[in-house]
């Protein structure tokens, strides 16, 4: 979504001005912040091959099943070439949200599908802001084909006025390497209408939106552009995912310098999780990205601050163990360095990695380190491999009651975070070698040598 019409450019200039150079004693305790970002094309400092947050979608080359709750919500288009004679049509949902309610109030999807979307995206539907009574255009269509040479060739549907006829049949790039998106040609970025609403009125806008071929072959797309705040003179760049507008798995990443990154600790920042600018803390609350605003607060100084993130206190735990029902407290383990393994026996990396682990479990000392495992799994699949297979380190399974992968916001499987004796998590992520490299840069005792 662009700056556009309905906020004069030089308005945003003044307003980014005002609060890059605010001072750090106007903020207060608590304070809500509200920043005002614009937009900018490309990634910005975000990888849309990044393991654990990938931004891009991709595109499945089939279209919607009878079968499917969706089916009804099809909107018929023309304009596909005569000569296409594989072609199919998918729907890209823009806003998937606004979407989902407009086909809901048209009957076309029924109340169980729709209160389950709400669970499932974690809609607040009591906001007056969530839904607009009015339909939208918040959703683009595309045409595919595979060409004689077996060569995929698309259509969007960019004026969405549901005729491919006047739009260029284009082919879709190869990015392989998320940093040839400095050197796209600008004619693969398709500016696509868009309609939002705001105080109760339609707004219209373009969205730039790139297709291409990924690494592992496959169609996909992104949202070519993100967001840039100020704060305290430090540059603040949004990401909404890439693959919709709704903001509500926004993340955002602090720079020293309008070129420099700033530390892991101010990295992949998620809503309610901290950022710290000089010597203050702030909370990210949220993206709107209809009037453009950032909402951060200003955390009180000395304030005991959980989160799953680098620099902070590891988030409590109080669980019983998987199979022996023993109570464990991860604030027992205070005074001890602590590793937690997320990870699940459907996930075979996750199974691959166990070897890794148990080596650098029987190569470091309890009385140093601990290990824990956490299983995003369901309790008949657990307790038969722990039956067969057996793990040297306790095992707790997270589950929609504690929600402990949800807590530590644990996105890809295996994960990791190691935890110092404070209680604070001082690294995330550390599989075979790299846990055994830190274990000794810790200068932790090394029973004896081990391979990897």
């Amino acid at each position: 979504m662009k700056i556009q019409k309905l906020l004069a450019p030089v308005f945003i200039i003044i307003l980014l001005a005002l609060f890059s150079c605010r001072s750090d004693s106007q903020f207060k305790d608590n304070e809500i912040i509200e920043l005002p970002f614009g937009f900018t094309k490309g990634f910005g400092s975000y990888n849309p091959y990044d393991a654990y947050n990938p931004r891009h979608g991709r595109l499945f080359l089939r279209e919607i099943s009878n079968r499917s709750p969706w089916y009804n919500t099809i909107i018929t288009t023309t304009g596909i070439p005569d000569t296409w004679d594989n072609a199919i049509v998918l729907r890209i949902l823009l806003n998937p949200h606004q979407f989902a309610f407009q086909n809901f109030n048209e009957g076309k999807i029924d109340s169980v599908f729709f209160d389950q979307l709400k669970v499932m995206w974690k809609i607040d539907s009591e906001n007056s802001n969530t839904f607009y009574d009015e339909n939208l255009k918040c959703f683009v269509h595309i045409a595919i084909n595979k060409s004689d040479g077996n060569q995929l060739e698309y259509i969007l549907d960019a004026d969405n006025d549901l005729d491919f006829s006047n739009n260029p049949t284009m082919k879709p790039i190869k990015l392989v390497d998320w940093q040839q998106q400095k050197d796209i040609d600008p004619s693969y970025i398709h500016e696509v209408e868009y309609q939002y609403a705001k105080t109760d009125k339609i707004k219209e806008t373009t969205v730039p939106m790139l297709f291409f071929i990924d690494q592992k072959g496959r169609l996909s797309y992104t949202i070519h552009e993100h967001a840039e705040a100020k704060l305290l003179g430090k540059k603040i760049s949004i990401n909404s995912g890439f693959i919709n507008l709704t903001y509500k798995n926004a993340t955002i990443d602090i720079f020293d310098t309008d070129d420099n990154l700033g530390s892991e600790k101010n990295k992949n920042v998620h809503k309610n999780q901290f950022l710290k600018v000089d010597s203050q803390v702030f909370q990210f609350l949220e993206v709107d990205p209809v009037d453009q605003i950032l909402r951060l607060r200003k955390m009180p100084k000395d304030t005991l601050l959980y989160s799953n993130q680098v620099g902070f206190y590891a988030n409590p735990i109080v669980e019983k163990e998987f199979g022996t029902n023993n109570d464990i407290r991860l604030s027992d383990y205070r005074g001890k360095y602590v590793f937690i393994d997320f990870w699940g026996t459907w996930c075979k990396p996750c199974l691959e990695d166990i070897p890794n682990l148990e080596k650098a479990f029987l190569s470091s000392e309890r009385s140093e380190i601990e290990f824990l495992g956490i299983a995003e799994d369901r309790p008949d699949a657990l307790a038969k491999f722990l039956k067969k297979k057996g793990l040297l380190w306790p095992i707790i399974i997270s589950n929609p009651k504690n929600k402990i992968v949800d807590t530590y916001r644990i996105q890809g499987f295996p994960s990791s975070v190691l935890i110092d004796k404070e209680g604070i998590i001082i690294a995330k992520n550390l599989r075979g070698k790299e846990l055994l490299d830190k274990i000794k840069q810790l200068n932790l005792k090394i029973k004896n040598k081990m391979s990897y």
